[in-house]
């Protein structure tokens, strides 16, 4: 039975936990927390479990994977158990979200954050699973990644992308430094109903661009900006306060098409009211996804207008982002921004080496 920890949330850690680095032979976990994609498309989650045992690790697949109820990966109750069985299993290193989606927020209050700060693995997933490692975070001081899922990335025809994988395994092998521009990038739609099999093409990357200069450091918070509006008001947001924000715009509700202008513009004013924006120390915008150029000057002018007067460096370009390649992001680590040195660097490791 899954034990409501709610109780417990008081009872956080002193010190900041990092996960033991991923090692080959180590077992990978996948578990599905959200959307069904694991369900809709087995061929991923086979194509992404070949790539990791070529790569010499051991997969294990969450009883989630195999769920799907009204388009979710199973009950809350049945996914957060599902977690909570990877944490406690001695032989898993690494737990992987399948995907995103829009419903990991129904876990929180389910997850037993004592066990997972006495359980200490590499959780990572992007998306909506901003919320389970903000709440992971706060309340078992556990540091996780923001980095590729399963299914969309690990899943990918023929391989995943070279560096989102190189990303990802320098990140649990606690081998981060300068956060790089990655070789190349694609947004390319393909209908995974219909043949999931083509090979996307890369196209050059986006250069990094300075919205406001400065240089400053700070711990990473942050993650997919629809996750951090489902965060705003509750106990299990970040704490922003001198810390470096990283934000991503995903995908809109039209397949295929990115967030409209006006609604990213709407987020930075909630930025502003919730009283986070001006809190934060420095703000890194992830490359942005699906916009045409007209719109994508649209969204940086409402990043340097909404965030001029705070005197600190916005940085924009990292390949945080729901196109590929993308980059793994530990939360909670300390990192800097110099826009004199064009460098957005990772001070501290995510995990111990």
């Amino acid at each position: 039975m899954i034990k409501n920890c709610l109780r417990e949330l008081n009872l956080r850690p002193p010190i900041m936990i990092k996960s033991k680095g991923l090692k080959q032979g180590d077992t990978i976990s996948m578990v599905s927390l959200s959307a069904a994609h694991s369900y809709l498309f087995p061929k991923r989650i086979e194509r992404a479990a070949r790539f990791f045992r070529d790569r010499g690790y051991e997969v294990k697949f969450g009883k989630t994977l195999c769920l799907n109820q009204d388009t979710k990966s199973g009950t809350p109750q049945e996914r957060a158990e599902d977690l909570h069985s990877q944490f406690l299993d001695d032989k898993v290193a690494a737990i992987i979200s399948a995907s995103g989606g829009l419903f990991c927020n129904e876990l929180l209050e389910h997850l037993d954050y004592s066990m997972i700060s006495k359980n200490p693995k590499i959780f990572c997933g992007y998306s909506d699973n901003t919320v389970i490692s903000a709440a992971i975070l706060k309340y078992s001081n556990l540091v996780s990644f923001y980095g590729p899922c399963v299914v969309p990335e690990f899943g990918e025809y023929p391989n995943p992308f070279q560096d989102t994988a190189e990303n990802f395994f320098n990140a649990v092998n606690g081998r981060l430094g300068e956060v790089k521009n990655t070789q190349g990038q694609t947004e390319e739609f393909v209908d995974w109903f219909a043949d999931d099999c083509v090979k996307r093409e890369l196209r050059p990357s986006e250069p990094y661009e300075w919205i406001s200069n400065g240089r400053t450091s700070g711990k990473l918070v942050g993650g997919c900006s629809l996750s951090l509006s489902q965060l705003a008001g509750t106990k299990y947001d970040f704490d922003y306060k001198d810390n470096l924000l990283f934000l991503e715009i995903p995908e809109g509700d039209i397949m295929g098409r990115g967030v409209s202008p006006a609604r990213v513009d709407s987020f930075i004013t909630d930025l502003q009211l919730s009283r986070r924006l001006e809190r934060v120390s420095g703000l890194i915008v992830g490359r942005l996804f699906r916009q045409s150029e007209e719109d994508k000057n649209r969204i940086k002018d409402s990043f340097y207008a909404k965030t001029k007067n705070l005197g600190i460096p916005v940085l924009y370009g990292p390949a945080i982002t729901h196109g590929e390649p993308k980059v793994t992001i530990p939360f909670g680590v300390q990192a800097s921004l110099d826009s004199s040195k064009n460098e957005f660097r990772i001070l501290e490791q995510g995990v111990v080496i």
